[in-house]
């Protein structure tokens, strides 16, 4: 497996305009991970700029493992599908010029009133058609468990089954799924590793392990075991990208090479 960073991990930092791109890309360099993932809207996708991501990331020996997008795939409003169906196809595109070999995704939601199974199936339509375009790319699509039709490890297998695409898998992220309580959780990651084309690794609050005699003492994440979720992906073979996704409470400059730290013991 490889360690990877979300710039998602450093919003904070790119919101006031203390981090942008590039600077995010020389933080991981200093890190010294294997890849990064550009989220949507962080960065910018003209073409001249995309070069130039594109170029100092070659510079630096990163690989962009993906880029991060939301669809509005349930939604039954004609012109919102064809638009984010469009914009979609758009972010194929931009992944495949920056040699990103997935695209992570997400449901958009339940829109208000809507039946679950109609939602399903609209979930599934709308990744089947972006699933055939990706393909032509060789990029892959990773649907993030996220909405009410994803946050479980039955439901986004159902998903998986019916969009019925070697181009269409998941994006497993571990504390989505741990929010819907502890063993509960940790079944549906279990469920979801064996169609993983990206990882988040998410993380929320880091301290030192118990018990431990290292000096550096180990660092753990305290609200996820660790260990029993990267035996997981380890037991179906799994050999990408985990993508760190820090959403704790401290600063963003300190815990993300916490996490680095963290995965390192693992990976």
């Amino acid at each position: 497996m490889k360690i990877g960073c979300s710039s998602y991990s450093y919003r904070d930092l790119f919101s006031d305009g203390r981090m942008n791109v590039y600077a995010f890309l020389d933080k991981a360099y200093e890190l010294d991970l294997d890849g990064v993932e550009l989220l949507g809207g962080m960065f910018p996708t003209e073409k001249e700029d995309l070069i130039k991501i594109k170029r100092r990331a070659m510079e630096l020996g990163l690989h962009i493992s993906a880029c991060t997008i939301g669809c509005p795939a349930t939604t039954d409003d004609a012109a919102q599908r064809a638009a984010g169906m469009e914009d979609s196809k758009k972010w194929v595109e931009t992944a495949n010029f920056l040699g990103a070999p997935a695209l992570r995704v997400d449901t958009g939601g339940m829109p208000q009133g809507m039946e679950l199974e109609q939602a399903f199936e609209n979930c599934i339509n709308f990744f089947k058609e972006l699933a055939a375009y990706s393909g032509d790319f060789g990029i892959s699509l990773g649907m993030e468990n996220h909405s009410a039709i994803s946050n479980t490890g039955e439901k986004v297998r159902k998903v998986v089954q019916g969009v019925d695409s070697k181009w269409f898998g998941l994006t497993p992220d571990f504390g989505n799924f741990i929010g819907r309580g502890e063993e509960e959780g940790y079944k549906s990651i279990e469920m979801a590793a064996p169609y993983a084309v990206l990882v988040h690794a998410k993380l929320y609050d880091i301290g030192f392990k118990e018990g431990c005699t290292h000096v550096p003492p180990c660092l753990a994440e305290k609200t996820l075991d660790f260990q029993r979720i990267i035996d997981m992906f380890v037991k179906v073979g799994y050999s990408g990208y985990m993508s760190i996704e820090y959403e704790g409470a401290e600063d963003q400059v300190t815990a993300v090479p916490k996490c680095v730290k963290v995965l390192r013991q693992y990976i």
